[in-house]
């Protein structure tokens, strides 16, 4: 589990997902999640080495070009038919490290884009967990963690991304779309994710024309949750997780938690109490008051409930 050599915070990490590993039994056919041995290398007809470092996963070329994949049928690919809706060469740029295939495709109605490197592709596979109510494709997690991790850096990796079936502004207080849908709440509590990992390897097979060596998914608050949901529920899926302050309790998250903070902040009038102009000087406040107690500097509040 070592091979990608660097995962870098997500935000606040409130749990590293090691423990998914047992209690989601996450391992992929015949390997160790806790090694570097890549799946089923004990029943390889070509040996491994016992322990494979990171230039022992050759860059891998495209197999076809980007453009066949619009005409290749994923219908066949069980539980989670597919198609490909749209296919985009990307070339190398200084904000882009390497050309790369952008693929546009869904699931029923679950949609994803895929981003697979066309010359330098190592054998590893990112699928990025959305975050609040998801509702759209985004690979904010991968930017805020891309510092000081070359992998994510270089552009070698090929990595996904789902809205999980639906349409939402993921950081709006609205979950009309799961309003008597019950397709859409079950996509997004687990099955959305799952869907897409199958369509996003198959695509990924045809494109290569072999698996990944290694798969990871990472995500952030819903996007550790939804982690999670795979290691517990599709542990093959990936031989590596990186949860990050996964809300894993969506019924309080969503009403106690999240509903407090929105009326304990309004007016008889219904108007915010508390707008974003007024927010500097409240933390200047804070920070005058209380963080420079028990020896501190005045940049954190150490111990909050003596302020």
């Amino acid at each position: 589990m070592t091979s990608l050599r660097c995962w870098p915070t997500v935000g606040v990490v409130a749990v590293v997902a090691a423990a998914s590993f047992v209690a989601g039994g996450l391992t992929s056919a015949g390997a160790d999640p806790l090694t570097d041995s890549p799946p089923n290398s004990s029943t390889s007809s070509t040996p491994a080495p016992a322990n494979p470092t990171d230039s022992d996963l050759a860059a891998v070329p495209a197999a076809v070009a980007c453009t066949d994949l619009s005409g290749q049928d994923f219908t066949d690919v069980e539980g989670a038919p597919a198609r490909v809706d749209s296919v985009t060469i990307v070339a190398g740029d200084p904000s882009v490290p390497q050309e790369f295939c952008d693929i546009k495709a869904h699931a029923a109605n679950v949609h994803f884009e895929l981003k697979l490197p066309t010359h330098t592709w190592t054998q590893r596979f990112v699928m990025v967990a959305c975050g609040g109510y998801c509702g759209v494709q985004s690979y904010s997690a991968v930017n805020a963690s891309d510092a000081g991790c070359p992998r994510l850096q270089s552009g070698e990796l090929a990595v996904a991304t789902t809205d999980l079936g639906h349409t939402a502004n993921a950081f709006a207080a609205d979950g009309l779309w799961g309003l008597n849908n019950p397709t859409a709440i079950i996509d997004f509590g687990y099955l959305g994710m799952h869907k897409t990992t199958l369509a996003a390897k198959a695509i990924m097979g045809v494109f290569y024309d072999q698996p990944a060596t290694y798969n990871y998914i990472m995500g952030c608050s819903n996007g550790g949750r939804v982690a999670l949901m795979e290691a517990q529920r599709y542990p093959t899926d990936y031989d590596g997780v990186l949860a990050a302050s996964p809300t894993i309790d969506d019924s309080v998250e969503n009403t106690f938690a999240h509903a407090w903070n929105v009326r304990a902040n309004e007016n008889p009038d219904g108007t915010a109490i508390l707008t974003a102009d007024k927010i500097p000087a409240l933390h200047a406040a804070v920070l005058d008051a209380c963080a420079y107690r028990d020896g501190g500097i005045g940049t954190v509040v150490t111990d909050p409930r003596g302020c």
